[in-house]
C-alpha cells in the first residue's frame, strides 16, 4: 500500500481520482467532488508539498509529481481510474497518463497549465532565480499572509478579495476549513506551504508533445477569463488536438471548478457518460 496521504470522499463504483491545484488541498473542492460520489468512488491524493519533508528546491520537474501519483495508484491497487485534475493537478494527471496509460480510462483536465509553445520554449532558458522578476505570482506566493488569529478572520478577509468573488460562501468555507490548520500560539495557518507554492510556479512544463501521445478520451475545460490558458494556447489546443472535447465556461477564470462547481460537474458527467 502507498503511504502517500489522501482524501476518500466516498461513493461506490468506478474510481475517480482528483488531483488538486497548487495551493488548494483536495477538500477545498468538496462542492465539486461530493456530487460526483453519487456516481463514482472519489479519491484525492495530497500532492507532494503537503507531505514532503524535503525543501521545495528538491523538486526539479512536475513529472516527479506524476511519479507520486503513479506510486499512489499502484499502492492502492487501482487501474483504469478516471483521472481528473485542476491546474497543476491536471498536468500531473496528464504526465502520469503518458507514463502509465493503463492506470487511466479517461482524463478530465480543468484549466491545465498549458502555456503557449513559444512561452514554454523561451521560458526554459530563463534561470529559475530570475523568473520571479517577470512572473509576479511567484513573489506574491512567497510573501502571502500565512498566519491569522482565526478562521473567521480569513473568511472575512477572503470574502472581499476579487480572486474569490465568484466563490460561493460554501466553497470559501471549505477553503477556510480545509486549507488551514492549527498552529502554535493559537494561530491558524496555511496547510499548503507558501514556499512550495512559489517554487512550483517557477516551472514551464513542456506539455504539448506528451499530450500528443495520449490515446485516452480527454475533456479539457477553460475559464473564459483564464490567466493561465491564454487564448492562443486554447486555439492551439483546439487546432492540434481535434479528438479532445474542449469546453469554455463564460464569466469564469482559472478557478472555474471552484467558481462554478455544479456546472463543471454537469459537464464532466455528460462527458463521462459517452
Amino acid at each position: 500500500m502507498s503511504n502517500i496521504p489522501f482524501e476518500d470522499f466516498g461513493g461506490e463504483g468506478e474510481v475517480l481520482h482528483f488531483a488538486h491545484a497548487n495551493g488548494y488541498p483536495p477538500s477545498c473542492y468538496r462542492q465539486l467532488l461530493l456530487p460526483l460520489t453519487e456516481h463514482y468512488r472519489v479519491l484525492g491524493m495530497h500532492l507532494r508539498p503537503m507531505w514532503s519533508k524535503e525543501p521545495p528546491t528538491s523538486l526539479k520537474s512536475w513529472e516527479t509529481l506524476a511519479e507520486d501519483l503513479i506510486a499512489f495508484l499502484e499502492g492502492q491497487g487501482l487501474k483504469k481510474v478516471i483521472g481528473v485534475g485542476h491546474s497543476l493537478g491536471a498536468v500531473t494527471t496528464m504526465f502520469a497518463a503518458v507514463k502509465r496509460p493503463d492506470l487511466f480510462s479517461k482524463l478530465v483536465l480543468l484549466e491545465p497549465v498549458f502555456l503557449p509553445p513559444k512561452v514554454i520554449f523561451w521560458g526554459s532558458f530563463v534561470p529559475r532565480f530570475m523568473r520571479g522578476w517577470f512572473l509576479p505570482f511567484i513573489p506574491r506566493a512567497k510573501n502571502r499572509t500565512h498566519l491569522w488569529d482565526s478562521r473567521e478572520e480569513v473568511f472575512t478577509s477572503y470574502r472581499n478579495k476579487k480572486v474569490f468573488s465568484h466563490f460561493s460562501d460554501e466553497v470559501l468555507r471549505d477553503f477556510v476549513e480545509h486549507g488551514l490548520e492549527e498552529k502554535e500560539g493559537g494561530k491558524v495557518g496555511l496547510v499548503y506551504p507558501r514556499e512550495w507554492e512559489a517554487h512550483i510556479y517557477s516551472f514551464f512544463p513542456g506539455v504539448w508533445k506528451p499530450l500528443k501521445t495520449i490515446e485516452l478520451p480527454i475533456l479539457g475545460v477553460r475559464g473564459e477569463k483564464s490567466d493561465t490558458i491564454f487564448p492562443h494556447a486554447w486555439a492551439f489546443w483546439k487546432a492540434h488536438y481535434p479528438g479532445h472535447t474542449l469546453v469554455e465556461f463564460p464569466d469564469s477564470g482559472h478557478l472555474v471548478p471552484l467558481e462554478y462547481p455544479q456546472k463543471v460537474v454537469e459537464q464532466m458527467l455528460s462527458f463521462l457518460a459517452e
